[in-house]
């Protein structure tokens, strides 16, 4: 099933792309769990 959340990162452009993927790989963990 399709599952949308809402984030709001701070930081530069780096930063913000840096937790982007750290929350993208920690739902792939949970869809893995």
């Amino acid at each position: 099933y399709a599952r949308a959340e809402v984030f709001q990162f701070d930081g530069d452009r780096d930063a913000v792309r840096r937790q982007t993927v750290m929350a993208a790989l920690r739902g792939l963990e949970l869809l893995a769990a």
